[in-house]
C-alpha cells in the first residue's frame, strides 16, 4: 500500500497527488496536520511501511521508479 504524507499548505504535495491521480495510482493520504505528525519535509511517500521518497521528485520518471 502506498501512503502519502501531506499538509494543506504544501504545494509539492498538491503536485504529487495530481501526478499520482493522473497515473491511476491508488494511495492513502495522511494529513500530518490532522494527525499531529511531525515531519521535516513534505511530501513523504511510504510503500509497504518503508519510506521510499521525501520531497517532490525531480521527474515523473523518478517518482514512478521509486513507487512501482
Amino acid at each position: 500500500m502506498l501512503r502519502v504524507y501531506t499538509s494543506k499548505d504544501c504545494m509539492p504535495c498538491v503536485i504529487l497527488k495530481k501526478i499520482l491521480k493522473e497515473e491511476g495510482i491508488e494511495f492513502e493520504e495522511i494529513d500530518v496536520d490532522e494527525k499531529n505528525i511531525k515531519v521535516k519535509e513534505l511530501p513523504v511517500i511510504e510503500k509497504n511501511g518503508k519510506v521510499v521518497m521525501v520531497g517532490l521528485p525531480l521527474s515523473k520518471k523518478d517518482l514512478l521508479k521509486a513507487i512501482l
